[in-house]
């Protein structure tokens, strides 16, 4: 059985090699200092949550809060970093931590998730959730 609990420096370690294979897995370039940086930003400044199992993360979730540029009353929870295991991913783990982090958002609050083309999630299960496609990202380095 696992558990979901608020990510800890503790843990840093696994964090980036979640991190690494996130970012391996989408095919971007790996910066191990350039990523520890911004998840102990992350574990500072917005929600990092963690999923384990004994004392082994197998998936983590992680938000900022950032303006809205197109209402001032509402504050963007911006998902920043979604990973699970791959033995993992049949499973509840993801659904899960994405439900934990709802829940840590503040009132008038809208989340938003980026969701990349080779992620396993599936769009029927964040309509499912109440999530609405509303745009594509596209990036250039």
């Amino acid at each position: 059985m696992y558990r979901i609990e608020k990510a800890t420096l503790e843990d840093l370690p696994q964090y980036l090699l979640c991190a690494e294979k996130f970012i391996k897995f989408y095919g971007f370039a790996w910066n191990p200092d350039s990523v520890t940086k911004s998840i102990q930003h992350i574990l500072d400044k917005g929600v990092f949550l963690a999923a384990k199992q004994g004392d082994n993360v197998i998936g983590v979730i992680a938000a900022m809060l950032i303006p809205n540029l197109w209402d001032a009353n509402n504050i963007i929870f911006q998902e920043m970093f979604w990973w699970v295991e791959e033995d993992y991913r049949k499973g509840s783990v993801g659904i899960r931590l994405l439900l934990e982090l709802e829940k840590q958002a503040p009132e008038n609050t809208t989340v938003v998730l980026s969701v990349l083309p080779k992620s396993n999630i599936k769009d029927e299960t964040l309509t499912k959730l109440g999530y609405v496609a509303r745009e594509k990202a596209y990036t250039k380095e």
